[in-house]
């Protein structure tokens, strides 16, 4: 349900990065990484500051065990968004 209102609102402005990270996140709990990678690319190749990209482009990675390019994506995802618990989590899960 969720993963369908954010597909239309992706629908809708395809060049919203915000939308798009949302929908990758819809993706990765819906156990559908390989969607969730894809959007989150697009994401951030249209903006490279979106913290929902790089957040779960970092998760992806995570879960991949790319660890060294998840934690590169976290730290990002920190300096746009100081003080985040779940990043703060995800960095020290990459450790």
């Amino acid at each position: 349900q969720a993963i369908t209102h954010y597909e239309v609102a992706v629908d809708e402005d395809p060049e919203n990065a915000a939308s798009l990270g949302v929908l990758g996140i819809a993706y990765l709990k819906a156990n559908e990484p390989e969607k969730a990678r894809d959007v989150f690319e697009r994401a951030l190749a249209i903006n490279p500051d979106s913290f929902e990209a790089n957040h779960g482009l970092g998760i992806y990675h995570m879960r991949e065990a790319d660890y060294e390019q998840a934690l590169g994506l976290l730290e990002r995802a920190v300096a746009l968004k100081p003080g985040d618990a779940s990043v703060q989590v995800n960095i020290s899960a990459t450790m």
